[in-house]
């Protein structure tokens, strides 16, 4: 430890390379279900 308090070898330049991933994810599954709903409504014929 430093006077700081900091433990020696700490990597300041921290990057969440898997909270990336999850949130790609994330939102490559809420992009295919839209996807899927709207190609549903669209064989069915709904209109607006």
């Amino acid at each position: 430890m430093t006077e700081e308090g900091v433990p020696i070898g700490t990597d300041e330049e921290f990057k969440p390379r898997g909270t990336v991933a999850i949130v790609a994810l994330f939102t490559a599954t809420l992009v295919l279900l839209w996807l899927s709903i709207y190609l549903i409504l669209i064989a069915r014929g709904v209109t607006t």
